[in-house]
Formats: C-alpha cells, structure tokens, sequence
C-alpha cells in the first residue's frame, strides 16, 4: 500500500514538471535551446515509463502475497471443514453402533420374556386350570387341591410381576451410569435379598454407547444371579483407577458347583465387554463366592466435544 502511494507521488511530480517545462518552452522558445528541450522531455518520457514499470511490478508482487494469502486461508479453512466431517462420521458410526446394540437388546428381551412365559406362567396357570375343572367335576374333593390350585395361580402372578418390572428401557441418557446401576438394583431387588452398590468415580458422563453397555452388563450379570437360588447378597463394585475403569460384580452363591456365569448369559456379557474393547476375569471360592471382574479403558468411553446437536436420544 505505502509502494502505491509513493509511485503516486513520483508520477504526480514527474507529470507537474512536464507541464512546467512544456509550458516554458512553448512561452520562452528562446531560453531553453530546442537539444536541451528534447533530452530533457526524453529522460521525463523514460522517467515515466520507468515508474510505471516499477508501479506494476509492485502491483503484481503485491496481488501475489494477497493470493498467497488468501490460498492458505482457503487450505486451512478446508483442513477444519474436513476434520469437523471426519468428527461427525466418527460420531454417526458411534450412533450407528449405539442403535444396533439397543435394538438387540429389545429383541433380546423379547426373546426371555417369551421364555419366562412359557417356562414359569403358563405351566402354572395351565396346571392350576386343570384342577379347578377337576374341582368343579368333583365337588367333593378335598380342600387341599384347591389351596394348590390357588398357591400356583399366586406363583405365576409373582413371576408375571417380576418380568414386567425387569422390562425397561435400556436408555441412560437422562440419568447416566450411576443412576442407571441404582434403577436396576431397585428392580431386582425383590428378587435378590441384599444387593449393594459401591463407586469411585471422578468422570461425570460417559458416550451413550459405553453408558448402555455397562448397564446392560449389570443387568445380564444380576438377571443370571437371581436364578440361582442360593444367591442372597450381590456387592457391585464400580472404581476409577486413573484411565481404566473397573467393575467387578460378587455373589455369594454357586449352585451345584457351577458359576451364575455358566449359562446363556455368558455369551451376552463377552459381547458387551467387547464393545468396551475390555477384559473380563471370573474368580470363584467356595468362601468369597462368583467374583466377575470387568475393565476398560476410560478414555474411548468419556465424552467427547460434539460439533453438531445430537438428538436427546444420544446426550
């Protein structure tokens, strides 16, 4: 910008004595001779073309830094935009992974409800209807039949109260890890004399995806242990060590030797460990009980900086 003034300023002087000496030379013919005259028009001549010369060059020299410039904003405008992109791809295929996992999860649940039906309520009600027609055939038959008959109507309501209240949603994202960990202790409670939860966590939240998983692992763990019957007192345990997350889930029962682990459910808590790219332990003692010992790194797990809103349904 300075250059551009200055060449300004050069041709307007240069263009002031061209004038000046034009207009002597046309009033006083006599005082400059007519060699002087000529030189001096032709070294203003050169003089003039030199400054434009030079003018242009500067111009060109300057629209090239402005060009440079301008690239390189252009280049680093690009880098974010592509890098936002690559975010938000990041972010859909976590979406992506998030749905699928609920979507097994609801075809799974409809899978043991099913079961639950067929295995514990329906056998009931169909024994208990037999007899009452029994009862009805035979009106003298003996109290006793129909206190049986009454006793199993009553179990199957129980078992049709506890599969209703264990079907819930498996959506954290308006009460996160520890709140989902106590609403499932609360379900599975009537059916679990003691359960007790312990955690030692610094983190707030944690991506949707790891936030189901780790509750839907606590609720394959607990769904296992309330089936075996010598199963009274269950201690979750959830801790923070530096970057590594760790849960471990203790009971004090072992039916017939085997482990509350040594079933269907065993396939079910290896898949979502793998989602939390952990590793799983299972310790057993015939004084400490089934011991499940679960640890993952935090890092992938936290919450990261979003650059587009998410729907309530992700956080």
């Amino acid at each position: 910008m300075q250059e551009s003034r200055y060449c300004r300023v050069i041709l307007a002087a240069i263009g002031l004595l061209a004038l000046a000496v034009g207009l002597t030379a046309s009033l006083a013919p006599f005082v400059i001779p007519s060699t002087i005259l000529a030189i001096l028009l032709a070294a203003l001549g050169a003089a003039i073309l030199g400054v434009f010369a030079a003018s242009q060059w500067l111009g060109k020299q300057r629209n090239a830094k402005i060009t440079d410039s301008n690239v390189a904003e252009d280049l680093g405008s690009l880098r974010e935009d592509l890098e936002s992109l690559r975010l938000e791809h990041l972010e859909l295929l976590e979406d992506k992974a998030y749905l699928q996992f609920v979507k097994s999860n609801q075809e799974r649940e409809r899978q043991l409800l099913a079961l639950d039906l067929h295995d514990l309520v329906l056998p009931n009600l169909t024994s208990s209807l037999l007899q009452l027609e029994v009862i009805l055939d035979r009106p003298h038959t003996s109290r006793e039949s129909l206190e049986m008959s009454i006793e199993m109507i009553r179990t199957s309501l129980r078992h049709a109260r506890r599969t209703m209240n264990l079907l819930s949603p498996n959506m954290t994202q308006d009460e996160g890890v520890v709140a989902g960990i106590q609403r499932l202790i609360e379900q599975f409670e009537p059916s679990i004399e003691s359960i007790l939860f312990r955690q030692d966590i610094e983190f707030d939240r944690l991506t949707p995806m790891a936030e189901g998983v780790l509750v839907q692992l606590v609720r394959e763990t607990l769904d296992e242990i309330r089936q075996c019957s010598t199963t009274d007192t269950v201690v979750i345990d959830l801790r923070q060590n530096d970057e590594l997350l760790q849960l471990s889930i203790t009971s004090n029962g072992t039916p017939d030797g085997k482990t509350p682990f040594d079933s269907s459910h065993e396939g079910r808590i290896q898949e979502c460990v793998e989602y939390l790219n952990g590793t799983i332990e299972r310790r057993t003692s015939s004084e400490l009980g089934c011991e499940l010992c679960i640890e993952f790194p935090l890092d992938s797990a936290k919450k990261k900086f979003r650059n587009r809103e998410k729907s309530r349904a992700f956080g």
